[in-house]
């Protein structure tokens, strides 16, 4: 999958989605939930000095206010549907009173 194709994918969970982050001006503030996400690590096979395959893999983390398993069942379905394994960990970051659920695909 590329990128602009996962980005559009994450765009049905219908939350603000950014590569990596959000440009954020002094007046503008996104708050959870929200979506970032970032190429992590492609795999690639290659040959006599020639790539022949490249597949990228993705950190994804949903941030939320509070936990959001519906969203979160969301955001699977779509890389379920996208025929992308993921693996996922689960953070609260008590100093942001945030979740963060990463998913890791490959």
């Amino acid at each position: 999958m590329t990128e602009s194709e996962l980005y559009t994918a994450l765009l049905g969970l219908e939350i603000p989605v950014a590569y990596d982050h959000f440009e954020q001006y002094p007046s503008e503030k996104v708050t959870p939930p929200f979506v970032v996400y970032r190429c992590d690590d492609p795999t690639t096979v290659k040959a006599n000095d020639i790539t022949y395959y490249k597949h990228n893999n993705y950190i994804i983390d949903l941030v939320t206010d509070k936990k959001d398993i519906t969203m979160e069942q969301n955001l699977e379905a779509i890389l379920t549907a996208n025929e992308m394994p993921f693996d996922v960990e689960e953070n609260y970051i008590e100093n942001e009173r945030i979740y963060q659920v990463r998913y890791y695909t490959n």
